[in-house]
């Protein structure tokens, strides 16, 4: 790690929005993420760690400003998937896959 907390917070999110990126692509790719609890678990740190770093360089007004905007941002998230889940639910079940079996 460099010394630069500008720069240590730099690559951090650089690492965040690389690792948001293979998400995205892999979500967009259709099927299932396969995701490692290890792995997710330090993306997650690794996003504490920015918000930690951030909180320290930002002025109490910008952090709040920061804070209303993730917070408009999750909102926005939470209102696509419900879009999603809903319109899942409206759409018909797949028959199951029958085939005929002799009898005597």
């Amino acid at each position: 790690m460099s010394a630069d907390p500008l720069e240590e917070l730099r690559e951090r999110v650089a690492a965040a929005q690389a690792a948001a990126e293979r998400l995205a692509e892999e979500t967009a790719a259709g099927g299932e993420v396969p995701r490692s609890a290890g792995v997710a678990r330090a993306e997650l740190q690794a996003l504490a760690a920015i918000a930690h770093a951030v909180r320290a360089l930002l002025p109490e007004d910008l952090w709040e400003g920061l804070c209303d905007l993730l917070r408009g941002l999750l909102t926005l998230v939470r209102a696509l998937l419900d879009r999603w889940i809903d319109a899942l639910a409206d759409s018909p079940p797949a028959a199951p896959a029958a085939r005929d079996i002799p009898i005597g």
